[in-house]
């Protein structure tokens, strides 16, 4: 959905769960304002609990993902560079450079 760029209507956003509600422009900051101090009174300790629980359940799926992508693509070739390029190093005559690979074993 997200990588085909597509463009949601703010309804059709609210219904497929992208978004919590639509306010008028207008009335943003103050509907922004008011989420910021319900979020400020929830106790702390629960807030950030949840919060923990979002993020390790994001990073599973992350380390999940990535695992099918080593897994279907795995990594069989060389980089090359320029020695000294990283460090900003101007080595050698002008017009030769020096060709270093790096071969990773893994990601």
């Amino acid at each position: 959905m997200f990588l085909a760029g597509e463009l949601y209507a703010p309804d059709d956003a609210v219904t497929a769960g992208l978004i919590d509600r639509v306010v008028a422009p207008e009335e943003l900051a103050g509907a922004a304002g008011h989420l910021a101090k319900t979020l400020a009174r929830s106790p702390g300790r629960a807030f950030a609990q949840t919060k923990t629980q979002l993020r390790e359940a994001t990073l599973a799926r992350y380390q999940a993902a990535r695992t099918r992508q080593r897994e279907a693509f795995p990594r069989t070739g060389c980089s090359t560079r320029r020695e000294g390029a990283h460090r900003g190093d101007a080595r050698g005559d002008e017009g030769e450079e020096e060709v270093t690979r790096a071969c990773a074993a893994s990601w």
